[in-house]
């Protein structure tokens, strides 16, 4: 049995359509009873990691502009990561139950 870790799940302005694509490729290359259980996050990291990232990524502004800091770990808003979990949740139940879907925040 294999066991699938989306995360992170990186939010961009096409991210909807990039997901989809991806997760119908990965489901139709198993098979449901092949698939133990899935684990699905958005992108989260400690404060100090992020800023040596943001240094060497200092000219990719979109990348870092829905982030925010909340008790020494970046992570998206609110809204955006609720946004961005709900799309790629709704779009893995189409291919296994829910009961084999884990949320890693």
């Amino acid at each position: 049995k294999v066991g699938l870790r989306f995360d992170p799940i990186i939010f961009s302005n096409n991210y909807r359509s990039i997901y989809s694509s991806f997760f119908r490729k990965v489901f139709t290359s198993f098979e449901n009873k092949k698939i133990h259980s899935v684990t699905l996050g958005t992108l989260r990291m400690p404060v100090i990691f992020f800023k040596k990232i943001q240094k060497l990524h200092s000219n990719e502004k979109n990348l870092f502009s829905k982030l925010f800091n909340e008790n020494k770990q970046i992570n998206y808003q609110k809204n955006i990561d609720n946004e961005v979990t709900n799309f790629c949740m709704n779009n893995i139940l189409k291919y296994i139950p829910k009961d084999k879907i884990f949320l890693n925040k």
